[in-house]
């Protein structure tokens, strides 16, 4: 994982950076700071553009990567594998909350729909048959329409939204 800070003006330079080395992104920016005055001639106000990045949602990227990047890298490192977080991104969830917001992963609005079902309603108190004419398909999208967000199979509770 990494991303390549350009400096912009008439001695412009690239950095390329490593974000799991540092613990905030305040480190990280003190770094770039650094970095910059030791090898460029301009002192005044610095502009930085991300140029490049490796393993890191373009999202994060386009929309400036600060402390999202490390709430990002937390998430990683904490929570679930690399598709979930990636997919939670694409969702607009909140990092933060990615333990609360996950649902799971399901191949489809029916597969939601019978998780669901056997969550939140009680077949063990009706007939046998009453699951034959059950419609989890539209179950799980009246669901997710109302309640979630997916990406790549991951669902995630919309409450949970950005």
């Amino acid at each position: 994982m990494f991303f390549t800070i350009t400096t912009l003006g008439s001695n412009p330079f690239s950095l390329q950076i490593d974000p799991t080395t540092f613990s905030a992104f305040s480190d990280c920016l003190k770094f770039i700071k650094e970095q910059t005055l030791a090898h460029s001639t301009e002192r005044s106000s610095l502009e930085y553009c991300v140029t490049d990045w490796e393993g890191i949602p373009a999202k994060l990227i386009e929309n400036g990567a600060g402390d999202s990047l490390w709430t990002y890298i937390d998430a990683l490192e904490n929570s679930f594998n690399s598709d979930v977080v990636k997919s939670a991104v694409m969702s607009d969830i909140n990092l933060s909350m990615i333990n609360e917001a996950y649902v799971g992963m399901f191949r489809d609005h029916e597969e939601l729909g019978i998780m669901l079902a056997s969550e939140r309603l009680n077949f063990d108190e009706v007939d046998d048959d009453f699951e034959l004419y059950f419609d989890f398909e539209k179950y799980g999208r009246s669901i997710f329409i109302n309640e979630m967000r997916q990406n790549n199979g991951h669902y995630f509770l919309s409450m949970y939204s950005i």
